[in-house]
């Protein structure tokens, strides 16, 4: 698994597009670009990072085999992030700057303890991911376990028995990986 460190960057990732919301918001108030250009800095910043802990955990965690008994689209969030995303456009709330970071924050918390962090649009748009949530079965001293993860691929899925090898990002995320 990753370290801690990374994974809290990566739901920063995951959060991202309120940076270029607010951004955004801020630029359509007087069309100059540099109106909350930190928002925008940022957000172009968290792009390389993320292609960043994906290499990572590419080269340096242990590849696994993996038997996927199902396995379903995991994109039952994507709503409520639309909808944290784009409250800087909508005016219900004030874009300045310690707002802002209070509903940055408070969504950062929201994400984290939900382990919720898979719906990551940078990660999809921009490094082609895409998230399925699978179960697997193990087999324990004649016992049989079933565990529930979320996969990050950049195939698009329909078969269990597409996926042959993955990493382990946390304790409920996997990456396929191609070796």
């Amino acid at each position: 698994m990753i370290s801690k460190i990374l994974e809290l960057i990566l739901v920063t990732t995951s959060i991202s597009p309120v940076f270029l919301a607010v951004w955004f918001s801020k630029f359509t108030k007087t069309w100059n670009i540099m109106d909350g250009i930190f928002w925008l800095i940022l957000f172009l910043a968290v792009i390389p990072i993320s292609w960043a802990i994906i290499k990572l955990s590419e080269r340096k965690l242990e590849i696994m085999p993996i038997h996927v008994k199902s396995i379903a689209p995991a994109d039952k969030e994507v709503t409520a992030f639309l909808i944290a995303y784009i409250l800087p456009l909508i005016g219900i709330v004030d874009t300045n700057f310690w707002t802002v970071i209070f509903i940055i924050v408070l969504l950062f918390i929201a994400v984290l303890t939900t382990s919720n962090y898979h719906f990551n649009p940078v990660l999809s748009l921009f490094l082609g991911y895409h998230y399925y949530e699978i179960t697997v079965e193990s087999e324990v001293n004649g016992k049989t376990y079933t565990h529930t993860y979320i996969l990050m691929t950049k195939k698009t899925l329909k078969h269990c028995r597409e996926v042959k090898k993955v990493v382990q990002i946390s304790d409920y995320m996997l990456m396929e990986v191609e070796t």
